[in-house]
């Protein structure tokens, strides 16, 4: 009944207005009106809102003050309302063609709906319909999706094609990280001089495999056989004899005194960058993402066992007992 036609007026700029508030225990009401000719008043829009914890414990005096500042709602006061207000009176005036301004808003509203949006990067059109606005210039357009597909397969290709049978003999290049067992031993392709250059280059080069490979032209297989089964075993090795672990005693024995031992083995941490995968396994109880590193010198301070493959967060003794020196004792009792 209150919403009917028959109650409500259209706003008219000619008319006298009048505005009613109130407040109550709860909440705010208004209701804007026109005073009519012969006296009587017929509503415009009404509002009301309720009210929130802070505004319920004010007297009734200042709710009925509140009422008066709340009541009358201006648009203006809404940014983006008013945003895009400005954003079209602007663009009309900068329209100086004869069009009427009919005309001069559709073709505003067009090209503002179909504009992508900075922040979203789709248009209006295409966040509410899923495509952008489309008129009968559009079939006169050609489809540049099939145009470009058309072109690429039936472009002839500037490179011969070639043509390969079974047992032509081809050579590949081995991406991976990790050795092939097909992988030529590098003592039969590679120099002396050329492996220690490579090996010179790999610990200069904090030991990427990939990096030094691709500096000396050679597959990555071949540089991790260079370093980890050619020149590793020969300078890092443990003694495998009885007669090499004896010379190994005497020599630590006469040096520094220490009866029955061969080695002098130790940890450090080597701080790294923190890990993209299990980054809580790295970190040490020195405060910092590291690899936990054992190392083991004879008497003239030669390495003859490294073992690098642990996370910080490891033991000492579990490192230990992984170790090749522990696995060298559990295997040969004799040493």
């Amino acid at each position: 009944m209150v919403a009917s036609d028959t109650v409500l007026t259209h706003y008219d700029p000619d008319k006298e207005l009048g505005l009613a508030t109130d407040a109550i225990a709860y909440g705010l009401g208004c209701v804007l009106s026109h005073v009519m000719p012969d006296g009587s008043e017929r509503p415009i829009a009404f509002a009301s809102r309720t009210l929130n914890n802070t505004e319920k414990v004010y007297p009734q005096l200042q709710k009925k003050a509140l009422s008066l500042v709340w009541a009358p709602y201006h648009p203006r006061t809404n940014g983006l309302a008013e945003r895009f207000v400005r954003t079209m009176k602007e663009a009309l005036k900068s329209d100086k063609g004869n069009a009427s301004l009919r005309y001069k808003l559709d073709t505003f509203l067009m090209k503002y709906r179909n504009c992508p949006h900075t922040t979203t990067g789709n248009s209006p059109a295409v966040m509410l319909m899923g495509h952008p606005f489309r008129c009968r210039l559009d079939l006169l357009k050609p489809d540049i999706t099939r145009t470009v597909e058309k072109s690429s397969v039936a472009a002839p290709s500037s490179k011969q094609m070639r043509h390969f049978d079974i047992g032509t003999p081809v050579r590949a290049r081995n991406y991976g990280r990790e050795p092939r067992e097909d992988c030529p031993r590098a003592g039969d392709v590679r120099s002396v001089e050329k492996q220690l250059a490579m090996t010179l280059h790999y610990l200069k080069d904090q030991g990427s495999l990939r990096m030094t490979a691709n500096s000396f032209s050679v597959a990555i297989c071949t540089r991790s056989v260079v370093v980890r089964k050619e020149l590793g075993p020969r300078y890092i090795a443990l003694p495998t004899t009885e007669e090499e672990m004896g010379q190994l005693l005497k020599k630590m024995e006469d040096k520094f005194g220490f009866p029955q031992a061969f080695a002098c083995i130790d940890g450090t941490h080597i701080p790294i960058k923190q890990p993209s995968d299990n980054a809580y396994d790295f970190f040490s109880y020195k405060m910092k993402y590291t690899i936990n590193v054992q190392g083991a010198c004879d008497s003239s301070a030669k390495f003859i066992d490294v073992d690098a493959r642990w996370p910080g967060s490891l033991h000492d003794a579990r490192i230990f007992s992984q170790s090749h020196i522990n696995r060298m004792f559990e295997k040969n009792n004799s040493l």
